[in-house]
């Protein structure tokens, strides 16, 4: 592992500098940048992907005490972003002795991160809608699309999750038509 790079401790993480990064950071820096990068996360629909670690812990401490410990539970999660907080929950219940089965999925569960030359990549999700831009190592988020009167929202079963992930020109397309609708936008930083 190489150390870490001179990222500012506040600055949002491209999608390459956070799956792909071989840089050490410890338990608290890497959870900021866990923090900073999904909560610049926007799906189609509007909505975040805002996650942290421990965000829950009151939560599953009032809980697990009133939760039956005399039959297996079936628990359903929704909307789990990265999956940390679902994480911390079944560990919770682990350590209470409770018997469960947890069933856990979020609206965009898997993304493609698209290379245009060395500056430019773009994190999309299976239907080619860009999530983050990465212009020089600078992540950019994306631009919700408008919607009046509620029109056009996707839910998770129409979500476009049984759609194949989008072919190179299609992406390229998608990924190209929205980078100039938003080239010219601040930095999301």
């Amino acid at each position: 592992m190489n150390a870490p790079s001179s990222i500012a401790p506040n600055a949002i993480p491209t999608a390459k500098e956070f799956f792909f990064s071989d840089d050490a950071f410890d338990a608290d820096a890497l959870a900021a940048r866990e923090k900073a990068f999904f909560r610049s996360i926007r799906l189609k629909n509007g909505t975040f992907k805002t996650t942290y670690a421990h965000r829950l812990d009151t939560l599953n401490e009032i809980v697990t005490p009133v939760l039956p410990r005399d039959r297996p539970l079936e628990i359903m999660d929704v909307a789990v972003s990265s999956g940390v907080a679902t994480l911390e929950w079944m560990e919770s219940l682990q350590r209470a002795s409770i018997d469960f089965r947890m069933t856990a999925g979020d609206l965009c569960v898997r993304a493609f991160l698209l290379s245009f030359g060395r500056l430019l990549n773009v994190l999309v999700d299976r239907g080619g809608y860009p999530m983050q831009f990465d212009v020089a190592s600078q992540a950019s988020g994306s631009v919700a699309p408008q919607r009046p009167n509620g029109e056009g929202r996707q839910n998770a079963v129409e979500g476009g999750t049984n759609r194949p992930p989008p072919t190179w020109t299609q992406a390229k397309s998608l990924s190209a038509r929205t980078l100039a609708s938003v080239a010219l936008l601040p930095s999301t930083r």
